[in-house]
């Protein structure tokens, strides 16, 4: 029995997505997003506390976008 398939590019996996479901995109967005919160909230429990706190108090789950002070340019 032989198996086919067909490989996709990023681009074109999302665009057949938006074509089945239109919304794919938004829902995975806001998903992505309360992971890498929770993610972010289990990593900063279990980082270092130093002295100050900094380290542990500067873990966030958020988009890159929405943090202009990271020192990265988008």
């Amino acid at each position: 029995m032989a198996l086919k398939a067909k490989v996709l590019g990023r681009e074109a996996l999302t665009r057949r997505l938006n074509e089945l479901a239109p919304a794919v995109e938004k829902y995975a967005a806001e998903a992505k997003l309360e992971i890498a919160k929770e993610a972010a909230t289990r990593i900063a429990a279990k980082a270092p506390r130093g002295e100050t706190g900094d380290y542990a108090a500067s873990i966030q789950g958020a988009r890159l976008v929405d943090n202009p002070d990271n020192g990265r340019s988008a």
